[in-house]
């Protein structure tokens, strides 16, 4: 994935093949039927979390529907630490909290 441009601002990317991917995780909801992304609470929707070499924060959105354009998005560390623990992963969440507070 080499270079990715940003949605938000085409002027901003980040290089995929540098970044740590965080894979979305599913759920199964038993009143639908049907495995929800945890974080979209979507059938359709899905999102993956993206950590750049440089520490900045990048969110792709898009959807299993065919001719729904994805999205690459910058979000702040907070919004990063929410993501993961909404996804289930509550130890990564706490390092990266861990690792800010070190930082301010």
């Amino acid at each position: 994935m080499k270079r990715q441009k940003l949605t938000d601002n085409p002027r901003r990317w980040f290089n995929g093949d540098n970044a740590l991917r965080i894979p979305g995780t599913l759920e199964y909801d038993p009143a639908s039927g049907t495995w929800l992304q945890r974080t979209t609470r979507d059938f359709y929707s899905r999102e993956d979390l993206y950590y750049t070499a440089s520490g900045r924060w990048i969110l792709h959105r898009w959807s299993i529907r065919h001719g729904s354009p994805s999205q690459w998005v910058e979000i702040t560390p907070g919004e990063a630490i929410q993501w993961l623990e909404r996804s289930g992963y509550a130890e990564e969440a706490e390092r990266f909290r861990r690792k800010l507070r070190r930082l301010s």
